[in-house]
């Protein structure tokens, strides 16, 4: 709860270190798994993506299944793009709506556009919202597709019913 906010209690990124810290004393998979997100991102601690690579391996090895997309994430944010790729395609197994959206990243990213597409519309279909967006941009630039203002508005309009910002403003901006 301290790590992501709820409704009633603000993020608080040392006290949500200082409980994941004495859950992953006890193995606790998704404890480790957090540390990680903590370091890759610099939540509250200095952002660290060896200390992350770390967490994320212990956690995959007691069995969380995000330990492989966050591995993905981490690979992808360290530009290692083979060992992105490698950890996104273990993750589909165990999160394939997440492990499509880090593969449509990295191949954006990349330029490789056909993986790119075909990613997002693996993860579309399980309803990713940076997915639907994706497609959308996809169809608004005509970018590997024919451009399609219909398609894109179609693809905006989904990420934006799940309240994706940039989905929303984009859907404004094409609205005739």
């Amino acid at each position: 709860m301290y790590l992501n906010g709820t409704e009633k209690i603000e993020p608080d990124f040392d006290k949500a270190y200082y409980w994941l810290e004495k859950a992953a004393k006890l193995q606790n998979s998704e404890a480790l798994n957090s540390l990680g997100i903590i370091y890759l991102y610099g939540l509250g601690k200095q952002k660290d993506l060896d200390i992350a690579e770390e967490y994320f391996k212990q956690a995959d090895k007691l069995g969380d299944k995000n330990a492989k997309n966050n591995s993905g994430e981490l690979y992808r944010i360290k530009n290692k793009n083979s060992s992105a790729e490698y950890w996104f395609n273990l993750a589909i197994k165990d999160n394939p709506y997440k492990a499509y959206e880090g593969l449509s990243k990295m191949y954006i990213e990349q330029e490789r556009f056909k993986e790119a597409y075909e990613y997002s519309e693996k993860a579309a279909e399980l309803n990713n919202p940076e997915a639907e967006y994706n497609l959308g941009v996809f169809y608004e630039q005509g970018i590997y597709v024919k451009k399609d203002i219909k398609r894109a508005m179609y693809w905006y309009e989904k990420a934006a019913k799940q309240g994706h910002i940039n989905a929303i403003n984009n859907l404004n901006l094409i609205k005739p």
